[in-house]
């Protein structure tokens, strides 16, 4: 019970002021990272129809089978709820991977460069932190 207690208190930590490698649940819910979000979600969205347009293709269609599913009630609710979740899980984990890999190349790239200050800087965003760590 104690060590679930204190898994939690350590899960709520604001861990962005305190210099840890982490983040906690509560840096998440930093106003300048939530209008941030609203910026880049539509971005990576553009950005993927731009790069995929079958893929963007894929995904009205099923926004227009969904509407027609609707029409089965709460059933319907439940399968696009369904199909939602896995979608969105699929794009956002491909999308952050994909990037963090280049991120933490391009790092460990700028590390390597001969004759360089030794120092390298590198700003993450919230989202990137862990993925480029590992």
């Amino acid at each position: 019970g104690a060590e679930i207690l204190q898994g939690l208190q350590l899960l709520f930590e604001r861990k962005s002021t305190q210099g840890s490698a982490g983040l906690g649940l509560w840096d998440f819910a930093d106003p300048k990272l939530i209008a941030g979000f609203a910026v880049a979600v539509p971005r990576y969205l553009l950005s993927t129809a731009l790069k995929a347009p079958t893929l963007i293709l894929v995904l009205v269609g099923l926004y227009i089978v969904s509407s027609l599913v609707a029409y089965l009630g709460f059933l319907g609710d439940l399968i696009f709820l369904a199909v939602e979740m896995v979608l969105l899980r699929i794009i956002l984990c491909v999308l952050l991977r994909d990037r963090d890999v280049i991120l933490a190349e391009s790092i460990r790239r700028t590390c390597a460069t001969p004759g360089g200050s030794g120092t390298v800087v590198a700003v993450l965003g919230a989202a990137h932190c862990n993925g480029v760590k590992r």
